[in-house]
Formats: C-alpha cells, structure tokens, sequence
C-alpha cells in the first residue's frame, strides 16, 4: 500500500512525515489520457515518466538524495519539427481514425467493465446494431504512429517541447524527460533528467504499461525503488476516466511494434453474422414452402380430375 497520498502506483516507497504532499511534480490532468488517445500519442510516455519524477523527487527529499539525482542544467532534448502541412496531414490521420472510433454510443463497446469483467445485459439485436455501426468493417482499423512522428506532435506543444523526447526501436520504447524541480524541497533552480524503458501490451482489453528500466543523471534508479514499480500497471488511472476507459475496450491491441506504436481496432462481433447465417438457413425452408403447397393443390386437382 503506498505511504503517500500522491503516489498513485502504491510502489510503497516510503515518505518523510514531514514532506510536502505537494512537493512532487503536479499530477498529469486525467484529460492527457484523452488526448494520449486521440491528439497526441506518445504522451502517455510523457505522462508516466512525469509520474514517475514525482515519486522520485519525494525519494530523494527523504534519502537527501536530491542534489545526487539531480543537475544544475536540463538535458539535451531532442526536438523534430514539422511543417504546418505536413503536421496538419498527421493530426487529420490521428483525426479521422478518433472520430472513426467514437462515431458510436459509449454502449457499445466489448462488454467488459473496468475489471475486465464481460456485461450480462441483454442487448439483444439492438445492442449488435450498435456494435456494428460503431466501428465499420470496411474503415481502417489501425493506426500506427512512428517515433518521429510522436516527437513532432509532441515538440509542437509548447508545454513539452524540449522537455520530452519517445524513441522506439526493435519492439521497444523508451522516454527521455528533463524537468524542474522547484517544487521538490532542496530541488530549486535543478532538473530531474531521467531515461526509462517501457513495456506496453493490451491484456484482455486493458492497456499495460510497465516501468522494466530507468536512470536518472546516467545512473540506474535504486533498486528498492525500482521494484515498488516494475510490476505495478502504470497506466491503470487512465481507466478512472469513464470516457476514456469505454475508448479503451475499443483495442483490441495497443503495442509496440518495430519503430512504432500500434493501436488495432476490435472487430466487429461475430454475433451479428451468426445470427444472419441462422436467418439465411431458414430461409430456403419458408421459400420452399409455397411450392410444397402449390404441389399438393396440383395433386388434389389430379386427383379430382381423375375420379371425375
């Protein structure tokens, strides 16, 4: 259980009594999911290493550790900058696959809750209809963003740009931060410069990310600390956002995938198929049936005819 009440990963790192719950770096609004999601991937990244830099810098106050992980200068940070058109034609892809995704209800996604649990009402063909004309099968149903094309949306907002850079290489991904660290007692006029890997997976419809390394000044992090971390889900909060949770169960995969991050459309339930097959497989008995009946009328008329 976490010692800290802004320690949102319950790592169990342990606190000063005396430490300033709001010392650490200011918790990421829930509203960056949303926009991880649909404007500007790859801040997710972004996100957890501001998370994790808050966790840390309560760490350092209590080791008196804070000028040791820390530097007097912010870090290099790459920045790629795009043109306005050729950042406008990236968004309009971002765009058109968000609006692809949320064109249904909130109702209609897979059916599992927060937990992973499948829903038990019955939504009968209604529910199919749905389903079906939320997502349509002839639309793409992935979008795939590479690092490059992370960083340029990233450095093209004022508030990250040299502060964050996302590189990703054979399957896997990695963030680089520099922040102030004014707020960390002892930390005024120093930076926090830290490198992380991060492993990203969809399982059973919830997002999975997970800390596997980081260094901080080119120094790996304690190991005490990196254990609180390493087998905690970090982007389990985003799930708090109902909104965001129910575009979650859309994926069916989000991952890392060679130099880029891959999020995979759901597709769409097979209910709806089976149901139409069942339908098609009755049909030839009702189209038959007319022509049972004109036949033994045919008879009859025979029949008729003959004892006449």
């Amino acid at each position: 259980m976490s010692t800290h009440p802004n320690d949102p990963f319950h790592s169990g790192s342990p606190v000063h009594p005396n430490a300033d719950p709001n010392a650490a770096v200011q918790p990421v609004n829930k509203s960056g999911w949303g926009c991880f999601l649909w404007g500007c991937l790859g801040t997710l990244t972004v996100a957890v290493v501001v998370m994790i830099a808050s966790m840390f810098g309560v760490y350092y106050f209590v080791t008196g550790q804070v000028e040791k992980y820390t530097d007097t200068h912010p870090a290099d940070v790459p920045v790629v900058d795009w043109d306005e058109a050729r950042l406008d034609e990236l968004q309009a892809r971002i765009d058109a696959f968000s609006d692809q995704v949320k064109s249904g209800s909130p109702e209609d996604s897979s059916g599992a809750d927060p937990d992973g649990e499948a829903a038990t009402d019955g939504g009968g063909d209604a529910a199919n209809e749905v389903e079906e004309s939320a997502v349509p099968a002839d639309l793409p149903r992935e979008l795939r963003l590479t690092s490059e094309e992370i960083n340029a949306l990233i450095s093209s907002n004022e508030e990250l740009r040299g502060k964050a850079f996302v590189r990703i290489e054979d399957g896997r991904l990695y963030g680089q931060v520099t922040l102030p660290t004014d707020q960390i007692p002892g930390g005024k006029g120093r930076f926090f410069n830290a490198d992380a890997e991060f492993e990203v997976s969809m399982n059973n419809g919830v997002l999975v990310v997970r800390l596997t390394s980081a260094s901080v000044k080119g120094e790996p992090i304690p190991e005490a600390f990196m254990e609180g971390f390493s087998q905690q889900n970090l982007a389990k909060d985003a799930y708090d956002d109902v909104e965001t949770a129910e575009l979650l169960r859309k994926f069916d995969k989000i991952e890392v995938v060679d130099d880029a991050i891959v999020l995979q459309l759901r597709e769409p339930e097979s209910e709806t198929t089976d149901s139409e097959d069942s339908n098609d497989e009755e049909s030839p008995a009702e189209t038959e049936s007319p022509k049972t009946e004109a036949a033994a009328e045919e008879t009859v008329a025979e029949e008729a005819a003959v004892t006449e």
